[in-house]
């Protein structure tokens, strides 16, 4: 997905799934930290050392689009999942 919608370019530093848990597991507010912290979260977690400029230049119209295709699926497939586990729980009803 990174490729196809040109977040990833390159081989670099900062992967995709990289990019990806800083943006959302990483326990930071995107909003109201600095890129300096971003770094550190980056260094300490996945090991990778990468200059505030270089990670302020990933934040970019791309970026949002991984992110945005990223969410999107992940719905589609929890969506996926609840419509079966109702589908089950349903059945299960009907003869218990």
């Amino acid at each position: 997905m990174a490729e196809k919608h040109l977040f990833v370019r390159r081989k670099g530093n900062l992967s995709a799934k990289s990019f990806l848990n800083l943006c959302t597991f990483l326990g930071e507010d995107l909003c109201s930290a600095s890129l300096s912290n971003l770094c550190a979260k980056l260094e300490s977690n996945e090991n990778i050392l990468i200059s505030p400029q270089a990670l302020s230049k990933r934040f970019n119209k791309e970026a949002v689009e991984f992110l945005k295709i990223v969410f999107h699926e992940v719905l589609n497939f929890q969506n996926q999942v609840l419509k079966s586990n109702g589908a089950l729980l349903y059945y299960l009803s009907l003869i218990l």
